[in-house]
């Protein structure tokens, strides 16, 4: 009797050392959000989910379709989702009782040398023995240490799976970007084809010059300088679409040089800027929503370090039969079975219990200061988009005009030169620079699309995400 009593004292200082788990830590979740954007843009315009619609081109929408079915890093990702799902589906059968069962069979003989009168004579004997076990071991998850890891699993996927929303978004940015970087490639070809007939007339008109003495050999070389320029820079383009379409066969998940892509017009315009509120780019990007879902995941996960340290309750049971027969292992006669239960506790002294409850808010922390750099980088991610825009629409108009001035200027250089009081060299002059200025225009026009690319990728949208938001703040 005494010694049950010093057993259940020595059992209820291990329950007391267990249950000291330390004060819960609280995670603030909460990022001040303006009211509006800084940019002079409309807040209440609504923001496409599938925002490269608004480019009204079939052929860009398959694209996009083509790579989001087609491309590698899309399928890696998938894998890495389906991997998670796996991982996740382990852990939910932690809370299942553990079956062992086990037939063991054993022949034995033995030899007694000198039995029984020490003569020298040897006794032998031969012994057999079956049996047959059934073994039963559940943990009842008394402090919700197994639905803790569950449900920090299950979150896990989640994460994962906007992660792949993420990166799918991204890789249409891409597709987007690269596809119209085509199309300023070969604009930029055509101009250049224009440019160098320009110099190469320019170089003849010195050459007849040249040879009747009303011009240096100076101004020879330069001609002849301008037209070679002009030819290394468009194999300059030429290298450039080579680069683009391999670059934008990889993203489709084609073969290089197997089915080149078609190559777009610049769209003269593009649609009214999309933006919405500040808030509401929380409830769209993937990439935010994921970090949320991953602190909520920290957070079961602290928990479940915490009760971790709690005692144990284990149920056990075990059936089976023994018999000298193999036969006997199905008769009721030789059955044997047993029932318990047990209560374990590990003891920690204070430091590593400290530390292995630490390890976990430290990871929550982390997780807390990566959605905070999220959260601002997207914010800055908006701003710099919409005022980069606006910089690029008015440049986008000075372009067009000088564009179209010089475009006048070739008409009038035209008119004088017809009349015989202008000369060729001004007209090819004019010439040249209108075409720098549509060249620049182009380039400008590019630069107007990716900047447009980069806005929607930082307003998020698309892929389910709108959901993203909802399901991780009600995730337990």
């Amino acid at each position: 009797m005494k010694t049950l009593v010093y057993l259940l004292n020595v059992l209820f200082v291990f329950f007391c050392v267990g249950c000291k788990t330390g004060n819960k830590w609280n995670i603030k979740r909460e990022i001040h959000m303006p009211n509006h954007w800084h940019s002079a843009v409309g807040n209440t315009n609504t923001v496409l989910a599938q925002w490269w619609l608004q480019f009204n081109n079939p052929k860009l929408d398959a694209l996009v379709q083509e790579g989001l079915a087609n491309n590698l890093d899309i399928q890696i990702a998938a894998k890495r989702l389906e991997l998670a799902q796996v991982q996740a589906q382990m852990v939910d059968f932690s809370s299942r009782p553990n079956f062992n069962a086990s037939v063991n069979g054993e022949k034995r003989r033995s030899n007694y040398i000198g039995l029984p009168f020490g003569d020298g004579g040897v006794i032998k004997s031969r012994t057999e023995n079956f049996a047959s076990n059934l073994t039963v071991n559940w943990e009842v998850d008394l402090w919700g240490r197994i639905r803790h890891a569950k449900n920090a699993s299950s979150l896990d996927v989640y994460a994962v799976d906007l992660d792949n929303k993420a990166a799918s978004h991204s890789l249409v940015s891409q597709i987007v970007k690269g596809w119209f970087s085509l199309g300023e490639a070969n604009e930029l070809f055509k101009l250049m084809e224009r440019q160098i007939g320009i110099a190469k007339l320019a170089q003849d008109q010195i050459e007849i010059r040249y040879k009747l003495g009303n011009a240096t050999s100076a101004d020879l070389k330069r001609a002849q300088a301008n037209y070679v320029y002009y030819q290394s820079r468009l194999s300059q383009i030429s290298a450039s679409i080579v680069r683009y379409s391999r670059a934008l066969e990889l993203m489709l998940g084609r073969h290089a040089g197997h089915k080149a892509p078609e190559v777009p017009d610049l769209p003269d315009s593009l649609a009214e800027v999309p933006v919405g509120l500040p808030s509401s780019v929380l409830s769209r990007r993937p990439d935010i929503a994921a970090s949320i879902t991953r602190i909520k995941a920290a957070e079961l996960r602290m928990t479940e370090g915490r009760v971790g340290l709690l005692p144990k309750l284990s149920l056990t049971g075990s059936a089976g039969a023994s018999s000298n027969q193999l036969k006997d292992l199905l008769d009721g006669n030789f059955l044997i079975w047993a029932l318990g239960s047990g209560i374990t506790q590990t003891v920690l002294l204070p430091d590593e219990r400290k530390s292995r409850v630490r390890e976990r808010e430290v990871k929550a922390e982390k997780y807390l200061l990566e959605h905070r750099s999220i959260v601002l980088s997207a914010l800055t991610e908006v701003e710099q988009a919409l005022q980069i825009g606006l910089l690029l629409d008015r440049q986008l108009g000075d372009s067009l005009e000088t564009a179209n001035k010089y475009g006048e200027l070739i008409d009038i250089s035209n008119e004088r030169y017809a009349q015989g009081v202008g000369s060729l060299r001004d007209l090819l002059e004019a010439q040249r620079i209108y075409v720098d200025s549509r060249m620049n225009w182009v380039r400008l026009k590019k630069q107007q699309i990716d900047n447009r690319v980069n806005l929607h990728l930082a307003l998020g949208g698309g892929f389910g995400s709108k959901e993203t938001s909802n399901e991780a703040s009600t995730a337990d």
